[in-house]
């Protein structure tokens, strides 16, 4: 009678360790899959948050490229606006004309007639035309055309060299080295500005700095 006692005290025993083991096994089985699940959803997290700045860089890049035609081949514009040169031998600015052809994909020329006012250190406003001839060197945009974020176009940085002639009752050339960015605005307009040197007459030498815009056509 002891013996079946025994046996049926130690099966409850077994059975009982089965349960708690089949119980362990459960619990340390749902952390697991917890802990998984935290990591898929974090990193389902990363994943959705670097896709979206992706998505929202490229979303304003296309709006940049739309407005400055970065895609949009153009070999060359006839200008017409507004230039400001406000540190240059006291000449202020004024209204002018001009073109700007590609010889090649990072080379253009370009002609500029503009009126503008001379500032004499007499305070006196005096009517003056000034002729610019120059080039451009489009450093960067046949990488880019290579690349394909943008075509061969006149929207883009450049360094420029430039020969400009003031004329009031005597001519005055002025060599001007130059670096500038141009960028189309849409359909009809640009905006073009730049920094360099300006070496006019007599060894004088001062900082230039230019802006024009208007409408580009």
């Amino acid at each position: 009678m002891k013996s079946k006692i025994q046996i049926m005290k130690t099966n409850k025993l077994f059975f009982l360790l089965n349960i708690i083991f089949l119980l362990t096994i459960l619990y340390c089985n749902k952390c697991f899959a917890q802990k998984d699940t935290t990591k898929r959803d974090t990193i389902k997290k990363e994943y959705y948050e670097e896709n979206q700045a992706k998505s929202d860089y490229y979303k304003r890049k296309e709006k940049y490229d739309y407005v400055t035609r970065a895609k949009i081949e153009e070999l060359s514009m006839f200008k017409i606006g507004l230039t400001f040169s406000p540190f240059e031998f006291d000449v202020l600015g004024g209204p002018f004309i001009g073109y700007e052809r590609k010889l090649r994909p990072d080379i253009s020329v370009f002609a500029n007639l503009a009126g503008s006012e001379l500032l004499p250190r007499a305070a006196l406003f005096t009517p003056i035309v000034n002729l610019t001839l120059g080039g451009r060197y489009y450093y960067n945009l046949p990488e880019k055309i290579w690349e394909g974020k943008s075509a061969n176009n006149l929207s883009a940085n450049y360094f420029s060299l430039q020969l400009t002639s003031y004329a009031f009752g005597r001519i005055i050339p002025i060599v001007e080295p130059l670096f500038g960015i141009q960028r189309r605005l849409g359909h009809l307009f640009y905006i073009d500005g730049n920094i360099g040197a300006a070496f006019g007459y007599g060894n004088r030498t001062e900082l230039t700095i230019n802006l024009d815009f208007g409408l580009g056509l």
